[in-house]
């Protein structure tokens, strides 16, 4: 079947036979086990490691902006660990090798240490994803896009360039110039504003072509394909 060979597959089903009309080895392996297809894929997921909740955020939002049959098989591990400690399990040997369907994904601002041998990638943008939302979040104000400011969802969570004036402005511009722990402390205080920030962002990026929200896209699926064969999930899923 791998060789493209031509090869008839037949079910058997006591009184009749019945010829499969495009077997894919998921399937053949399902039958030949007396087993449903979803049994063998029950529990099989690849596992992502990120960051913290930020990164696990705007990696989600990716995932709905360019919706596909292949994310169900993404599942993120609910554990912060730094960048440092991630790139060093993920590019031990010893490690590595007990690390099946595992994958790392970083932030941006963090590409010099992403190798997808190593089964290491990066999120989009040149910066961590609370500064990317706290960022973004000022050029919103200062454009007054209505597209953004409009949406029901901030209307309804009582959030218009008011509020946001009012009560996040000027920590937004004073957090930017300070050390990683109080721009994740501002972003969490204002975290349902700034998701809806990395919705817009994400959206305007692949709106523009930003490469590294192509390259984002990219990555993943060569991550998704490693995995098949090792997790026996099925290629065809990622469209």
């Amino acid at each position: 079947l791998r060789k493209k060979m031509k090869v008839n597959y037949l079910i058997d089903y006591g009184e009749w036979v019945h010829l499969i009309d495009h077997p894919d080895s998921i399937s053949i392996e399902a039958f030949l086990k007396n087993k449903m297809k979803r049994d063998l894929f029950r529990k099989k997921k690849i596992t992502v490691w990120m960051e913290d909740d930020e990164a696990r955020t705007l990696f989600r939002i990716l995932l709905d902006n360019r919706p596909n049959e292949a994310y169900e098989y993404f599942d993120t591990l609910d554990v912060n660990i730094g960048c440092d400690q991630l790139a060093s399990i993920f590019k031990d040997p010893k490690v590595h090798s007990n690390m099946v369907g595992c994958i790392c994904i970083l932030d941006g601002d963090q590409s010099s240490k992403c190798n997808l041998d190593e089964k290491i990638m990066c999120l989009p943008g040149k910066s961590a994803p609370d500064r990317i939302a706290i960022k973004y979040g000022l050029e919103l104000y200062e454009s007054g896009k209505k597209d953004f400011w409009e949406q029901e969802e901030l209307i309804n969570d009582g959030i218009d360039r008011t509020y946001y004036r009012t009560n996040i402005n000027k920590g937004a511009k004073k957090t930017l110039k300070c050390k990683r722990d109080t721009v994740k402390n501002h972003y969490q205080q204002n975290a349902v504003f700034y998701r809806m920030v990395l919705k817009q962002w994400v959206l305007d990026m692949s709106e523009s072509h930003d490469p590294t929200i192509d390259k984002f896209y990219e990555d993943l699926k060569i991550m998704f394909m490693k995995n098949t064969l090792p997790l026996l999930l099925p290629q065809n899923k990622w469209s």
